[in-house]
């Protein structure tokens, strides 16, 4: 099965459009222009995101504007989820209330090499590092911005409603055969506390369980990391396990907690 190309349908549509304004009748010319503006382009922070089908908005709005309704209780933007049929249609997937989750580009080397310069952001998710060049970040940055899907782990750049960056989300040891896999996120200080970092999880859990079939999500966190246990426990993982004495930091030695979530244990906390 092959996609059709939505920019190329446009230019068929406006083609055909001028082909019929040449040779045919007033009718008819009418007819293909409404075609046309059947289709629009919807943006987010400028960028051409998905086409959207006015003639479904007409559609809901002669049924008592239901969509609409549905859409301002959730205050989701209208170009980017559609109720059919009372199931959610999400025209992109990675648009959210509040955040868009995006590939990598090579102009973020100097976003993450800030967010490197963090020394308590990087305790909280692995341990103190070490200075990076600003070069070695750059070609990190490089080497992910091409990097596709590979054994389903990939790594996203958190946006907000702004288009700023506020963080990053990872996934990593995913077993397609067991169906289970893990993920890391994390969102700079001063970004914290919006929730952008529990809907971008929501994001990627929605994403391995109902797109990549996958089952359960495991997470290790830091037992001081007492931001992201609560966060966790809130949106409804079990904490599994506890492995002693695991972390050494600010000359003490800390314990990991293990938390995981099934998919019907997700699909139960919605």
């Amino acid at each position: 099965m092959s996609a059709v190309d939505p920019i190329i349908s446009i230019r068929q549509s406006m083609s055909n459009a001028r082909a019929i304004r040449q040779r045919n009748s007033p009718a008819q010319l009418a007819s293909a222009t409404h075609k046309i503006e059947g289709l629009r382009w919807s943006h987010f922070d400028g960028q051409q995101c998905c086409l959207e089908n006015k003639r479904h908005d007409k559609e809901v709005s002669r049924e008592g504007g239901a969509n609409a309704a549905w859409q301002r209780e959730r205050g989701l933007a209208a170009p980017y989820r559609r109720l059919v049929d009372g199931m959610e249609i999400r025209l992109n997937f990675w648009q959210g209330k509040n955040v868009r989750l995006r590939g990598i580009e090579p102009s973020d080397a100097d976003i993450f090499f800030a967010w490197n310069m963090d020394s308590e952001m990087a305790r909280r998710l692995d341990f103190v590092w070490p200075p990076v060049s600003q070069a070695q970040v750059k070609r990190e940055i490089e080497e992910l911005s091409q990097k596709k899907l590979e054994h389903d782990s990939f790594t996203w750049v958190i946006e907000d409603t702004s288009g700023a960056a506020v963080g990053s989300i990872s996934t990593h040891n995913c077993n397609a055969r067991n169906g289970t896999f893990s993920y890391g996120v994390g969102v700079v200080r001063e970004h914290q506390r919006k929730g952008y970092a529990a809907e971008a999880i929501q994001m990627i859990l929605k994403y391995y369980f109902e797109e990549l079939r996958y089952q359960k999500v495991s997470v290790a966190v830091h037992s001081y990391n007492e931001e992201s246990i609560a966060l966790h426990e809130k949106l409804g993982f079990v904490r599994e396990g506890t492995l002693r004495r695991m972390i050494y930091t600010r000359g003490e030695y800390f314990d990991v907690y293990w938390y995981g979530m099934t998919k019907e244990e997700w699909e139960r906390s919605g």
